[in-house]
């Protein structure tokens, strides 16, 4: 995980990048980020976090890789969270990017970081 600030500067929202791994080959219907983003949802719906949806999953290229992206929303303490979520199925894991941000300046800062990502 990255932070604009350093952890602990007292600021109202902190906007982050988190990349992480999730062994995927035991669910033979995953095969691509849309597919992990479909399951995904239905667990995140049967939950009682109160998250919105907003649009359809989307397709990037980064670093010549497809990623399926889903972008959420909810609300916390006051302020409208918003993340975006990109996937990959490789193999056998689903390599995810988040980013959490406010507002458009934040989210374009994290999307640059996004597009230089490259893979080997």
């Amino acid at each position: 995980a990255v932070f604009e600030h350093p952890i602990g500067t007292r600021v109202s929202f902190n906007p982050n990048l988190i990349c992480t791994a999730e062994l995927v080959r035991h669910a033979p219907d995953i095969k691509e980020g849309k597919d992990y983003h479909r399951h995904s949802r239905e667990i995140i719906k049967r939950s009682q976090l109160q998250v919105e949806f907003i649009g359809d999953i989307y397709s990037e290229t980064l670093g010549g890789i497809n990623f399926d992206i889903i972008s959420t929303e909810m609300t916390l303490t006051g302020m409208i969270i918003k993340q975006k979520t990109f996937a990959t199925i490789r193999k056998g894991y689903a390599l995810l990017f988040v980013i959490t941000y406010l507002n458009d300046g934040q989210e374009e800062k994290l999307q640059k970081i996004m597009d230089t990502l490259s893979f080997q």
